[in-house]
């Protein structure tokens, strides 16, 4: 494999040129079909001449609706070839939440293995037998877009209900790709006495199997394309040269399955789906020798779900955090990391980004004080206000606490639903807890849903025992609510609107 060399000033499709001539054979696997990334590239290419025979001009918007897969990666790719705009779907989406997305965002085609007709714009599909779209293909070379114009739309998943379509540049999509290159190899930068250092380290917590970790690797990941997480791990791996194996959907035990079968050397997961394999019984009858790290993001990883997964699976596990408005990664732990550092934060930013802390009036908070997370890229100008309220150490590791918009105030002080969340969770026979804040902005009630471990006998009066001890009076919840399962996006992050409308009705 040749290395792969991506610059900031590349569009994606310069990028995707770049990976295909230094790593072309480099593959996808999903369900059973498997096509290099100069398969993919030349397919890609051959659907781009439909689409364009097809009516489809550059800068129109096209449609995504697919799961993950080799048709999905073809698909993505034909259209920025095209010189259009990706807008990736849930190919589940219901006709009428469709609906509202097309007056959102106007779409000119649609890409699904089922026909989603909208007035006027062009209807693709695609079946074992191929794609199906009207008129005659018509061959061109690829588009030659400038860096700042929009390469892609993604919706937004937020735990409210109410995504929103978020435009992407081809140089916003490019950027996080190099800084994840740049954050592979500043482990090996630096003074031959500071590099030695890191590798120690890594290697007295790990053992040698991360020394493994030069030239390809396989990764893999169910987290869908559509989304911003899954999005980075698809590109990431491709255009880095790297394998990346895949699926339509998560299943735990398949995702076993296809680390032991493709030797998978990273597994990128949301803390959900970590969750969900740490509750395999057997892990022992699959072969994860090959596994050398697992990287979680997609929402807030809990510390014992970081510690959990390192001494089950005996690889690292690093925890990022990113940003759909940012194009992918922000901030992540690094391998050398301080263990309290890699299970208690996100980390620092990745080459390229910067962060910040700020209070209400906007100053910079010192270290240790809570307040609301700012990021951006170095060269993109303006600060992107997260809505997250994070708090920094010394060394520049951010810790999330929780949604500004979550805050709950109590006995006038400030309590962050996160940290008591996780002081319930360390409770034996609690699977999972949120928290929510309920009443008037200025005095609120403290609420906890409870998701008890199945089999396990779960009261509120024990929660509440458990609080007393491990939570100062103001952080210990008003209502204990043991529930069956939380309202969750497919990320597995927990819709709390929800959870304030079901407080809200009992409140009555």
């Amino acid at each position: 494999m040749g290395r792969v060399r991506l610059a900031p000033s590349m569009t994606f499709g310069e990028a995707v040129e770049a990976a295909t001539g230094a790593a072309g054979d480099a593959w996808l696997a999903a369900d059973g079909e498997r096509a290099t990334l100069r398969e993919l590239v030349d397919r890609a290419d051959a659907l781009a001449a439909r689409l364009r025979g097809a009516g489809v001009h550059p800068g129109q918007h096209v449609g995504v609706l697919l799961p993950n897969g080799v048709r999905y990666a073809e698909a993505f790719l034909a259209v920025v070839r095209l010189g259009a705009v990706v807008v990736p779907l849930d190919p589940q989406l219901p006709d009428r939440e469709f609906d509202a997305v097309a007056r959102a965002v106007p779409l000119a085609a649609t890409l699904a293995e089922r026909p989603r007709p909208l007035p006027g714009a062009v209807a693709g599909t695609v079946d074992a037998g191929g794609w199906r779209l009207p008129g005659t293909p018509e061959r061109g070379a690829p588009a030659r877009p400038r860096r700042d114009e929009t390469a892609a739309v993604f919706l937004t998943s937020g735990t409210t209900g109410e995504p929103k379509p978020v435009p992407l540049t081809h140089h916003q999509l490019v950027r996080p790709l190099v800084a994840l290159q740049r954050l592979h190899a500043a482990f090996f930068a630096g003074s031959p006495l500071q590099t030695a250092a890191r590798v120690a380290t890594v290697g007295r917590r790990h053992g040698t199997r991360l020394l493994r970790a030069a030239g390809r690797q396989t990764w893999c990941t169910a987290t869908p394309f559509r989304g911003m997480a899954g999005h980075q791990v698809f590109a990431g791996s491709l255009l880095l040269g790297h394998n990346l194996v895949t699926a339509r959907a998560f299943h735990p035990r398949r995702t076993l399955e296809l680390a032991d079968a493709h030797r998978v050397n990273v597994l990128a997961c949301t803390p959900a789906m970590v969750e969900l394999l740490l509750r395999v019984g057997d892990v022992a009858r699959y072969d994860l020798s090959s596994l050398l790290v697992i990287g979680v993001g997609g929402g807030p990883a809990a510390p014992d779900l970081v510690e959990r997964a390192q001494r089950r699976f005996g690889c690292a596990v690093t925890v990022g955090y990113g940003s759909t408005e940012l194009g992918g990664g922000v901030l992540a732990t690094r391998l050398e990391d301080s263990p309290h550092t890699q299970t208690r934060t996100v980390g620092r930013p990745f080459p390229g980004a910067e962060v910040r802390v700020v209070d209400a009036d906007g100053a910079d908070v010192p270290a240790g004080r809570a307040g609301e997370l700012l990021c951006r890229t170095r060269d993109d100008g303006p600060w992107l206000a997260t809505g997250d309220l994070a708090r920094r150490d010394t060394c520049g590791n951010v810790e999330i606490l929780g949604r500004a918009d979550d805050l709950v105030v109590r006995g006038g002080q400030n309590v962050h639903p996160l940290e008591v969340e996780r002081a319930v969770e360390e409770l034996s026979g609690v699977r999972r807890c949120a928290v929510v804040g309920v009443g008037s902005p200025a005095e609120q009630q403290l609420w906890a849903f409870v998701v008890p471990e199945d089999g396990h006998e779960l009261g509120p009066d024990a929660v509440r025992r458990h609080c007393r001890t491990a939570l100062a009076p103001a952080r210990q919840p008003d209502r204990v609510r043991i529930v069956p399962a939380l309202p969750v996006t497919e990320h597995g992050e927990v819709r709390r609107n929800v959870l304030r409308a079901q407080a809200g009705e009992e409140n009555v």
